[in-house]
C-alpha cells in the first residue's frame, strides 16, 4: 500500500469510527448497561485514534516511500484494529461473545503497530530518509 491509498484508507476508518460512535450514543447506549457501554466507548476510542495513527503513518509513507517499516506497521494497525475494535462492536450490538477471543490478539497487533510506527519514524538511517 502506498502513502496515498493509506490515508484514503485512514479516512475511511476514521469515517467509520464517528458513525459507529454516533450510531453507539444515540441508539444502541440507552440498551447497554454501564459496563458494556464503557466496552462500545473503548472500542469507538481506540478506532479513532488508530484511524489518526493510520494518517499520519500514510503522510510519512507518502513523504518517503522508502520507509518500508512504516507500511508493515500501517497492516499491523488495521489488522489490529479489525482484531480488536471490531469484535467488540459486534459483541455488543449482536451478543456474540465468541469474537472476544480475537480482542487480546488485536490489542497486542495495536501496541506492535504503535512500536513498529516510532522505530520508522526515529530511524533515519535504515529507512534511507536524511532529511527529518
Amino acid at each position: 500500500m502506498n502513502g496515498k491509498e493509506l490515508i484514503i484508507v485512514a479516512c475511511i476508518l476514521g469515517a467509520a469510527a464517528i458513525g459507529l460512535g454516533a450510531i453507539g450514543a444515540h441508539q444502541v447506549k440507552p440498551h447497554l448497561d454501564p459496563d458494556q457501554w464503557q466496552a462500545y466507548k473503548t472500542a469507538s476510542q481506540y478506532h479513532i485514534i488508530h484511524a489518526l495513527l493510520l494518517l499520519v503513518a500514510g503522510i510519512q509513507l507518502k513523504r518517503n516511500p522508502k520507509r518500508k517499516l512504516i507500511a508493515v506497521a500501517s497492516y499491523v494497525i488495521i489488522t489490529g484494529m479489525f482484531l480488536f475494535c471490531f469484535p467488540m462492536y459486534t459483541k455488543i450490538i449482536n451478543e456474540n461473545t465468541w469474537v472476544m477471543y480475537l480482542a487480546p490478539f488485536g490489542g497486542v497487533m495495536l501496541m506492535l503497530g504503535w512500536i513498529f510506527t516510532g522505530i520508522s519514524l526515529v530511524n533515519k538511517v535504515n529507512e534511507g530518509n536524511s532529511k527529518d
